[in-house]
């Protein structure tokens, strides 16, 4: 009874794991990782552009934001693109431009808001690298077999 109670807790383990940072050994885990990536930088832009959106229509600041996010949501958009695609400069370009706008968020704030989604987010973005990397990797290796 206890040895199922283990392999259930390790199976779910593995299973979480799996979602947070996925195996890039194939080119389905690796294209998997590379679009959860992606995932990460579609949700900051959106969030971006509704924070963008809010200061804009409020006239007020928003954690030492102002209406020109937008661009920054743009930019993410365009990211989450190109990492949906496999790019990977869309992957590498994203992950230090959050990194620096979490730690620009801090400096004028004094506030670390919201430290798990940071943590998250930057973990999903590292799997977007990981996978765009993989990718082109795995297509490398298969030509090569070809």
């Amino acid at each position: 009874m206890a040895d199922r109670k283990k392999r259930t807790d390790s199976s779910s383990w593995g299973e979480m794991k799996e979602w947070v940072w996925p195996s890039t050994k194939t080119m389905p885990e690796a294209v998997k990782a590379a679009r959860l990536g992606a995932g990460a930088a579609l949700v900051i832009a959106l969030v971006t552009a509704a924070i963008g959106a809010w200061t804009w229509y409020s006239g007020t600041s928003l954690a030492g934001l102002d209406p020109w996010v937008l661009v920054d949501a743009v930019v993410f958009a365009v990211l989450a693109l190109g990492m949906r695609f496999n790019s990977r400069s869309a992957a590498w370009l994203a992950l230090p431009l959050y990194l620096f706008a979490q730690i620009s968020i801090i400096y004028n704030t004094g506030k670390f808001a919201n430290p798990v989604m940071t943590i998250l987010l930057t973990t999903f973005l590292i799997s977007g690298v990981r996978g765009t990397m993989a990718v082109h990797r795995l297509r490398a290796l298969e030509a090569g077999q070809a």
